[in-house]
């Protein structure tokens, strides 16, 4: 039988170098070239259960803004928010005063 050898001994490994991380890139898109502005939509008249009151939307210019608007439509139907007397549409500066952009709360 031969004598049990004895536990190599196991040299810790350096631990591997890291390589610093990229600093991120900020990429900005913007459809077709046009530059994209903020915009408050908001309904002139009572919205009722299931319909939207008022949204903030990113987009070059207002007929953008209203179409997009359509998109979150409920029971109002798209074409209210097209419809400039029925909705307003605001763009929204960096410039002017602190306050609440939208809050929207519909109590029944």
């Amino acid at each position: 039988m031969n004598p049990p050898r004895a536990p190599k001994k196991r040299t810790p490994k350096a631990p591997a170098a890291q390589e610093p991380k990229p600093t991120p890139t900020i990429r900005t898109f913007n459809c077709d070239q046009r530059s994209m502005r903020l915009w408050k939509l908001e309904r002139k008249d009572d919205a009722w259960v299931d319909e939207a009151r008022a949204c903030i939307v990113r987009a070059p210019d207002e007929q953008e803004a209203r179409k997009l608007a359509g998109t979150c439509a409920g029971d109002e139907g798209t074409a209210v928010w097209m419809d400039a007397g029925q909705v307003t549409c605001t763009e929204v500066t960096r410039s002017g005063e602190a306050e609440v952009i939208l809050c929207d709360v519909f109590e029944a």
